[in-house]
C-alpha cells in the first residue's frame, strides 16, 4: 500500500510515518519543513500544489496530518492558520 502523509514532521504526521513504515507501507512525506530523507516532498507555505505529486504517484491513501499546533492560536488567527 502506497500513503501520502501530508504534515509528515508535526507530532501526529511523524507518528503516523512510524507506524505505518513499521508495517512495511510505502510512506511518502509531505511538509513545509526541509529534509533530506528518501520519499519525502518539501511543500510551499503558501502555495502547496500537489499536482505534481499526484502527478507522479498512485496513492492508495492520503492523510492530512497538517495544521497549527496550537488550538488557540487557531481561534485567534483562523486565516493565518489557514495558510
Amino acid at each position: 500500500m502506497k500513503i501520502l502523509i501530508i504534515g509528515s514532521k508535526g507530532f501526529i504526521g511523524s507518528h503516523c510515518v512510524s507506524f505505518f513504515q513499521s508495517k512495511e507501507f510505502e510512506v511518502i512525506q509531505a511538509d513545509v519543513t526541509i529534509s533530506s530523507e528518501v520519499n519525502y516532498y518539501q511543500l510551499e507555505n503558501k502555495n502547496s500544489d500537489f499536482s505534481l505529486l499526484f502527478k507522479k504517484h498512485q496513492f492508495d491513501v492520503c492523510i492530512n496530518a497538517s495544521g497549527s499546533a496550537h488550538v488557540g492560536f487557531s481561534f485567534e488567527n483562523p486565516s493565518k492558520d489557514f495558510e
